[in-house]
């Protein structure tokens, strides 16, 4: 039996659309992100079968996640391409690895450091501290110091992550 592939439309943007996507982008990644989309030749937006998931796909590179009116990079696009958005980075333990893979949050405790300046609400990378590899992405539910003070509780909501249906879809169908 043929899976059914998950994506729905795929269409490249008008110059209107990606000025309206420069925007949201700045507004949710920040500067590196910016140059990077407005630099690009061709800009497509890859609608698909996942719960109001949008891939923007940049020079033929699945880059990033339209989520609602929140972009997240793509861990592909890290892995593969090695593109990194500059973005703060959300440290966790090994042991935290697992459990973040399997689709859980990510817990204070497990965090042993943060590069950059983070607060309540901001797009983060998470990654493992041992290795210093990339293999997530999710949003901020804390303020820096209050991670590393109360020490307990949902610090980063877990958006994406290598292996999730996002990942299997970029990896299948668009590379």
């Amino acid at each position: 039996m043929e899976k059914r592939s998950l994506i729905s439309t795929r269409y490249t943007v008008s110059k209107k659309d990606k000025r309206l996507l420069i925007r949201k982008v700045r507004d949710c990644l920040g500067g590196s992100a910016t140059e990077i989309l407005k630099q690009s030749r061709k800009v497509e937006k890859v609608k698909t079968r996942i719960d109001n998931v949008i891939v923007i796909m940049v020079d033929s590179k699945p880059l990033f996640i339209l989520m609602g009116e929140e972009v997240y990079p793509t861990i592909v696009g890290h892995v593969k391409f090695g593109i990194m958005v500059d973005i703060p980075i959300v440290y966790v333990d090994s042991g935290a690895v697992p459990h973040i893979l399997n689709g859980a949050d990510v817990m204070a405790p497990g965090i042993v450091r943060i590069t950059g300046e983070m607060s309540k609400g901001d797009i983060v990378y998470i990654g493992e501290d041992e290795n210093k590899r990339i293999f997530g992405a999710g949003k901020a539910l804390m303020e820096k110091d209050e991670i590393f003070s109360l020490k307990r509780g949902k610090a980063i909501k877990n958006v994406h992550y290598a292996g999730d249906k996002v990942w299997d879809l970029i990896i299948r169908e668009l590379l």
